[in-house]
């Protein structure tokens, strides 16, 4: 279940963000979820790690880029977490330590993201998202993520989703990412959704506007009054 895009805002997905691509043509499915990177304290360094949500069970959406556990359990409370399976984390992280996370993420504070700094590893999980060693980089800390937690999306604090995955009508009807049929449909599908994307974020620059103009208005008021 593998996704075949991703979507990121840094500012958010609302509802109608969501309706508008569930919308777009070829779009079969689609999971929003949380993410952000932040940093752990970990052997007296900090390291950049990214947290990511496990969909819940009971989801609406579908359960895509499904993550397998290796070992251990997958969590239970909201300060509980799971951490990707691999030698250099084994040998730093064990299944029951207690990690720690930075106050601040970059320019922003983990209260802004998560319910706690401090969270229970009870288990090691492999994602399809992740099938090498290199988990990207990153704006926070030292700009190399070193593993990934997933914590239960109740963790998060977030208004808004921060990601949207998504599956393509191509991959539900079992077609294969090596043909030639995918292959040529993937960059008209993308170029539909970065258009969907520019459409979006006018409308959220204009939404601002209007907020904020009324806030203004309201604080007028109340210093006349």
């Amino acid at each position: 279940e593998l996704m075949d895009f991703k979507l990121q805002s840094t500012v958010g997905f609302d509802s109608e963000d969501l309706q508008s691509i569930a919308q777009t043509d070829h779009i079969a499915g689609i999971m929003p979820s949380y993410e952000a990177d932040v940093v752990l304290r970990l052997e007296n360094r900090n390291t950049t790690v990214k947290v990511m949500a496990l969909p819940q069970q009971d989801s609406n959406y579908p359960q895509l880029n499904r993550a397998v556990l290796v070992q251990g359990n997958l969590p239970q409370a909201e300060n509980e977490c799971v951490v990707s399976y691999s030698s250099a984390v084994n040998e730093s992280i064990a299944i029951g330590d207690t990690v720690q996370f930075a106050q601040t993420a970059g320019e922003q504070q983990l209260s802004e993201i998560l319910i706690g700094d401090t969270y229970t590893v009870v288990g090691f999980v492999e994602s399809p998202i992740y099938i090498t060693a290199d988990m990207g980089k990153s704006t926070v800390g030292d700009g190399t993520v070193f593993c990934f937690f997933m914590l239960p999306e109740q963790s998060f604090v977030y208004e808004k989703y921060t990601a949207v995955y998504l599956q393509t009508d191509l991959s539900t009807q079992g077609i294969s990412p090596y043909s030639d049929e995918y292959k040529d449909a993937m960059p008209k599908i993308a170029e539909k959704l970065e258009k969907l994307g520019k459409e979006r974020v006018e409308i959220f620059k204009e939404q601002a506007e209007k907020t904020y103009a009324e806030q203004l208005a309201a604080n007028a008021a109340f210093m006349g009054g």
